[in-house]
């Protein structure tokens, strides 16, 4: 059975808990949810370094972000 890695209500392998740019893999320390997906908080915050925090408004319902 594959490690599994709960954070803001989202289940994922941890395997597959990537950054959807340049794929490093990540650590609940170092990520950051974007409104398309998951990324490293350098690409976060190049991609939407203009949008407010309060714009990310997420379910509380846990989602399981990976297909394998």
């Amino acid at each position: 059975m594959a490690e599994r890695l709960e954070c803001d209500g989202m289940l994922c392998h941890r395997m597959c808990f990537r950054c959807k740019v340049c794929l490093i893999n990540l650590r609940v320390e170092n990520y950051a949810r974007g409104p398309d997906g998951i990324y490293c908080k350098n690409h976060h915050k190049e991609r939407f370094n203009d949008m407010s925090k309060s714009a990310f408004v997420y379910s509380a319902t846990r989602e399981f972000v990976c297909s394998a």
